[in-house]
């Protein structure tokens, strides 16, 4: 199995750990491309180093997934997550959020499906969503974190028809069918 380390190396990016501010913090030094920087830029709590000249994360098994999901060969094998996530799309698009929100909705919809996506969407459990947000939430991150926790509850909501915040919560007694078509 390849190292974080050398994942990443396959696509230019060299990846080194420091200790910034009391955090264990990913480095990563690459050549200058506007296309990874912008999407560098919707890691959560990504911060750029004078010092170091390079981008630099919190070291987390979340931010590993979502560097690995932004990279242009990562693809996500799960036919549910693609049709769910083409689902959650189409409903943000057609909603009529502005570009900004419907852009930030998506964006965290990304990051909550790179997390799980060895587990059929229709498939995590209460326990496991709870322990997602709560890593999110206890990395100390910005409006991202209210983006992801929205775009969890809307997709909950609008595309699996559950009740994330009630008593129905992933009370699935029948195959869910993905009603975006």
């Amino acid at each position: 199995m390849d190292s974080f380390p050398s994942k990443l190396s396959k696509y230019g990016i060299e990846c080194t750990w420091r200790k910034h501010k009391e955090e264990e913090r990913l480095f990563l030094h690459f050549k200058y491309d506007a296309d990874l920087v912008e999407k560098i830029k919707h890691v959560p709590g990504r911060r750029w180093s004078n010092t170091y000249k390079c981008w630099h994360v919190l070291d987390s098994d979340l931010n590993r997934r979502i560097l690995l999901l932004i990279l242009p060969a990562k693809n996500n094998s799960n036919l549910e997550w693609e049709i769910v996530a083409e689902c959650f799309a189409d409903y943000i698009l057609k909603t009529g959020f502005n570009y900004a929100i419907a852009r930030s909705y998506l964006v965290g919809f990304q990051i909550f499906a790179s997390y799980f996506y060895e587990v059929k969407p229709t498939s995590i459990t209460k326990k496991q969503l709870t322990s997602f947000l709560l890593i999110v939430n206890n990395q100390k991150l910005d409006i991202q974190t209210i983006q992801i926790f929205e775009s969890v509850i809307l997709f909950y909501e609008q595309i699996l028809k559950l009740d994330v915040l009630g008593n129905g919560f992933l009370a699935i007694t029948q195959e869910v069918k993905f009603d975006c078509y």
